[in-house]
């Protein structure tokens, strides 16, 4: 019985949600009413149908976005969608601060300035929103194929869409090593790819999973009860997913960057940081024996101030040729 559940539990992780439920974009009118002057950006636009409550704030969300044009009538713009830590800044301000730069000045100024539009989104994450069932991974490449859906509305090009997130953020890896979700002659968002070109990650995990965790990188002596609390914390850790164990020939292009410095070795549970280092080291690792070893970068030491320093020129290496206008 044991191992028939867990079969029915794994089988739950690996398959991608119905796309039924996906939405499309408001009419134009609701798309007008959500234009803000003061930043020259959409707010709160919804991508999605789901509603969540998170304790942590504590407050009930929806599956939204921001987006932020290079103009209001700029089209074919590539997208870059940027996925917020937790317990932080779900909603960027037009705040700028030259002399202690604010998410503003390090995401919105120079992605605009480079020619891309971003989208900032509102999404669920399986292990920070594991109160629900079964957790929740997909929220990121479900609003990829919503938001591409709603490129012509928004002035996007479908064949340039970039990832870019930090800490909790980072779950943007996890969806870039999976399977395309497009439905093969579906129409509407469901039939929309959610593969993306390039990913950038800040303070990345390379696995949800406990177990993982403590043989990739802790001392064997304290493996035991990192599981056992990490389990106990979370019961739905057999369904957690794992980044570096989903990577593949095809993956897309990644650079990883962490606020420590690489251990390069195991450590003990007191030595571990919040976000290990060495998680980068683990996820190149896994693309150099996917046979791709030029498409992982990782750097250490990368202080919080420099956290998306060099996206726009790392992303720019990836873009293609514009998808061509309908006529």
């Amino acid at each position: 019985m044991k191992s028939l559940l867990m079969a029915l539990l794994t089988a739950l992780l690996v398959t991608s949600p119905s796309v039924e439920a996906q939405t499309t974009l408001p009419d134009n009118t609701i798309l007008a009413k959500s234009w803000q002057p003061e930043c020259q950006c959409y707010r709160r636009i919804l991508w999605g149908p789901e509603t969540w409550f998170d304790a942590t704030y504590p407050a009930t969300f929806v599956q939204d976005f921001d987006f932020w044009p290079v103009s209001r009538t700029a089209t074919n713009q590539p997208l870059i969608i940027w996925t917020h830590p937790g317990g932080g800044v779900k909603h960027i301000p037009a705040e700028s601060n030259p002399a202690d730069p604010t998410l503003y000045d390090r995401i919105i100024v120079p992605a605009r300035a480079a020619g891309f539009a971003v989208a900032s989104i509102e999404y669920r994450h399986p292990v920070h929103n594991d109160d629900i069932v079964p957790p929740p991974h997909w929220d990121i490449g479900l609003a990829v194929q919503s938001l591409r859906n709603m490129a012509a509305d928004l002035g996007i090009d479908p064949n340039n869409v970039f990832l870019i997130g930090g800490s909790q953020g980072t779950l943007n890896i996890w969806q870039a090593q999976q399977a395309d979700m497009q439905v093969p002659g579906a129409t509407g968002a469901a039939g929309q790819s959610s593969l993306v070109n390039a990913v950038y990650a800040y303070n990345g995990q390379a696995t949800y999973r406990g177990k993982e965790n403590a043989t990739w990188f802790l001392v064997p002596e304290d493996r035991k009860e990192f599981v056992v609390d990490w389990r106990r914390q979370h019961p739905q850790d057999a369904l957690f997913g794992s980044a570096a164990s989903s990577v593949h020939r095809n993956s897309p292009p990644a650079m990883l960057k962490y606020e420590f410095p690489f251990y390069r070795r195991l450590v003990t549970f007191e030595e571990a940081v919040k976000h290990h280092p060495d998680a980068g080291l683990k996820l190149c690792d896994a693309y150099k024996k996917a046979g791709i070893p030029k498409r992982c970068q990782t750097f250490d030491n990368i202080p919080k101030e420099d956290d998306y320093k060099g996206f726009v020129e790392f992303f720019q290496k990836y873009l293609k040729p514009p998808q061509a206008q309908a006529q």
